[in-house]
């Protein structure tokens, strides 16, 4: 058990981070844009 909630919150992290990278990468594309 103790197992399967470290790899939950190893995922969520990872998860966390890949969608932090997306957002800022979304917004870098819209402010190139946007100029």
């Amino acid at each position: 058990m103790n197992n399967f909630k470290a790899a939950l919150k190893k995922n969520k992290k990872d998860y966390l981070i890949t969608l932090g990278i997306y957002i800022i990468s979304v917004l870098l594309t819209m402010v190139y844009i946007a100029q």
